[in-house]
């Protein structure tokens, strides 16, 4: 996930990278499939961009076809 850096303070674009990163994660999980857990590995400024590298732990109901 990445943004333009703006005047906007340091921990909201984290948690709107945070938002974003998770919404997209979640948009394609079933009724029965949910984010367990949400590991933040790296979040960078670099020359205006924003980096931010997530790693996700999925559960994932694997007992009815899709």
């Amino acid at each position: 996930m990445e943004t333009k850096a703006t005047q906007m303070a340091k921990p909201f674009v984290f948690y709107q990278l945070l938002f974003e990163a998770r919404r997209e994660a979640s948009k394609d999980l079933g009724e029965k499939e949910s984010i367990y857990k949400e590991n933040i590995l790296q979040f960078t400024n670099n020359t205006g961009t924003i980096s931010m590298d997530i790693h996700y732990t999925l559960i994932e109901d694997i007992t009815t076809p899709k």
